[in-house]
Parts: structure tokens; sequence; C-alpha cells
């Protein structure tokens, strides 16, 4: 969930409805990114979407605050559970999709004890699906242009969806 604070009301905007937004942006600065790079910044954020259906009624919420937890409140591990689920999902939409986005989601966790076995998951996924691209690893220049093609498009969304029109500072 992306809140988008307006005084005493909010807008709120789902993780996938910024993707979505994030993959438009992509697919309209026409910098040759491909097909599965254009749709990996859209579905980006789709492991998001069982907290964001309001129909569930199961959105966290954030009792110390008094408000709904957003991407950015919501504890570590209840991240790592959905995004592991998420990559999964992803994996199976197209092998470039997963890996992309593997490699986005897995800075967002210092290496730690209490991370290393997400990381060991997403290490191993994203040298399986590097091998099965015939990708040289992590460090592959085509990935890693594409990589930062989608933290710009994931910053310039999140900008549009956090901040008010004539907003003067950053999300």
């Amino acid at each position: 969930m992306l809140i988008q604070n307006r005084g005493p009301r909010a807008r709120y905007f789902t993780q996938h409805d910024h993707g979505i937004f994030t993959g438009q942006l992509a697919h309209a600065w026409d910098i040759g990114l491909s097909m599965e790079a254009v749709l990996a910044n859209a579905v980006h954020d789709l492991p998001w979407e069982p907290l964001d259906d309001l129909s569930q009624g199961d959105i966290p919420f954030d009792d110390a605050r008094g408000a709904l937890h957003d991407f950015i409140t919501l504890p570590k591990r209840d991240k790592m559970r959905l995004y592991a689920v998420g990559l999964d999902a992803l994996d199976r939409i197209h092998p470039y999709v997963g890996l992309l986005i593997s490699l986005h989601y897995s800075v967002f966790f210092p290496r730690t004890p209490d991370t290393a076995e997400y990381h060991a998951r997403e290490d191993a996924r994203r040298a399986r699906n590097c091998a099965a691209l015939g990708l040289s690893g992590d460090d592959d220049p085509a990935l890693q242009r594409d990589y930062a093609w989608l933290k710009f498009f994931d910053v310039v969304s999140l900008y549009a969806c956090l901040d008010q029109p004539g907003a003067q500072d950053s999300c």
C-alpha cells in the first residue's frame, strides 16, 4: 500500500497499481528495453496484491501508529515472506522477470543472520535464472542496465504516487 498524505485525508494506491504505472513509464520512455524488462517493471510489485486487496480485510494494521502498514512500515519478516512467494509466481511469468525483480528486492535486506535464508534462496534463484538465460551472473552488463532503469522508473512512479501535485519535497 502506498499512502499519499493530504492533511487530514489520505489517498491510497495499491503497490501493483504503482507497478503498472512504473511499467507504463518504462514502455513510454522508449529506451530499447526488452519486452521482459518492461514487463518486470510493470509487475515488480505484484507480490503485494494479497495485502492490498481491501475486500479481503487482511490489510496489516500498525497499532503503534494507528494506521495501515505501508510498504515502508511493514515488518521485514512479513516483506521477506511476501517476496519469496511472489518471486516464485514472477518466475513462472518469465525467468528474466523473476531474475530482475529478485535482484531488486534483495537489496532491501542487508545480509545478516536473520536474512541469510532469504538471500540463499534468492542467490540460488538468480544463479539458476542467469544460467537458463545465458547470462554471466548478477553483474551481467545487460541485467545491470535493466536493473538501473527499473530503479529509476520505480522512484519516478513512487514520487508521483506519494507526493501531491505541486509538491516541493521528494518522496
